[in-house]
């Protein structure tokens, strides 16, 4: 998931000590309701944290990875998949790139149609592969430097990329064969969501005197137009972190601030027309470093959190779409968090945890 500037270390949570040597799954009902799978990567060579994670069905899934060494070093990121649930996943070694901030984009129509986008760093080209026959054969050719994807069948597609000229918006309407370019009033993209072919969001950094600070631009058809929305409270210096949606016009957006300030959580209610600040939840403010939040269609939310001063971890809930929260500590670290159908899921080093909705 093309969704981290900086990277936050990941440690196994105490929450999935109880997780069986032989990665079978156990209730964890008894620990908040979490269901947790614990993976592992076969013949990978680096201890990979997995990110975000895609369904095709309950045993075949997709998801990207990184690995951020101690002290020094950019790290890696790739793109696994596993076809047993997530007990073992497997490496895809064409697209693994150097640097563990920015993962490949990848983006699933079906069971059989599945596009990567990796850098390759060495000749500082971007590549698109393509499978349509569920990864036992891959397509690989040049591209753009492309950090988010999203197809909507076999052959219409978006993505967007930065090089040192500016921001893009591409698309296809050929399966990735040929693409369209369009510039964007942004230095740089990171985070793109799309509630349909013609809605979307795409969050970046805008310079000005001042410096890059995040800015949100919004399309209502399909990227032929853009137009460029305020964020409120955003400093130079501020990155945006994670985007998730939680229907057709609501968003939540975490930015991590500049200097030690901590992080932001910023919301929109009309698909980007207007922004507000998420002011009464525990996870805003100096040290606080969000990790990942999500907001159901219910009304039920959670942030994950770390305060950064103490070295603790924390989660946020909400059953009233964001009106009260309430807060525990939490020993689970998380990289990304998401929906499958009625469950949240999260993922924690090479552990995939699910909740129904209607656990707690």
């Amino acid at each position: 998931m093309q969704r981290m500037f900086s990277r936050f270390a990941v440690s196994l949570c105490a929450l999935l000590v109880a997780v069986a040597a032989n990665g079978q799954t156990i209730d964890l009902a008894q620990r908040g309701g979490w269901i947790v799978k614990h993976g592992q990567c076969v013949h990978c060579q680096s201890p990979l944290n997995l990110s975000q994670v895609l369904f095709v069905n309950d045993r075949s899934i997709w998801a990207s990875a990184y690995f951020l060494p101690e002290g020094s070093g950019t790290g890696i990121s790739t793109i696994l998949r596993t076809s047993d649930g997530g007990d073992h996943w497997k490496h895809l070694a064409f697209a693994q790139q150097q640097s563990a901030e920015l993962e490949p984009a990848i983006s699933i129509v079906d069971a059989k149609n599945v596009w990567i986008a990796s850098f390759d760093s060495g000749n500082a080209t971007g590549i698109l592969h393509r499978t349509v026959d569920g990864g036992r054969l891959w397509t690989h050719k040049p591209c753009a430097a492309i950090v988010a994807l999203r197809f909507f069948d076999g052959t219409h597609g978006y993505g967007i990329g930065s090089d040192l000229t500016g921001a893009f918006f591409y698309d296809t309407s050929d399966g990735g064969e040929h693409w369209n370019t369009k510039a964007l009033p942004l230095s740089h993209v990171q985070l793109m969501d799309f509630a349909d072919a013609s809605t979307g969001i795409v969050i970046g950094l805008a310079r000005d005197d001042t410096g890059a600070q995040p800015a949100a631009l919004r399309t209502s058809n399909g990227g032929q137009d853009w137009v460029k929305e305020a964020l409120p409270g955003v400093m130079p210096g501020a990155r945006p972190t994670s985007l998730a949606r939680k229907d057709t016009k609501t968003l939540l957006l975490s930015i991590l601030l500049a200097n030690d300030n901590g992080s932001m959580l910023v919301r929109t209610d009309d698909d980007g027309l207007t922004w507000r600040t998420v002011a009464n939840g525990p996870f805003v403010g100096p040290n606080m470093a969000i990790r990942a939040a999500v907001l159901a269609r219910s009304g039920k939310g959670y942030v994950f959190y770390t305060d950064m001063g103490i070295g603790h971890g924390y989660v946020s809930k909400t059953k009233d779409d964001g009106a009260t929260w309430s807060t525990a500590e939490s020993s689970m670290s998380v990289s990304w968090c998401g929906f499958r159908e009625t469950s949240i899921v999260c993922t924690s080093g090479m552990n995939v945890a699910r909740m129904a909705l209607d656990t707690d």
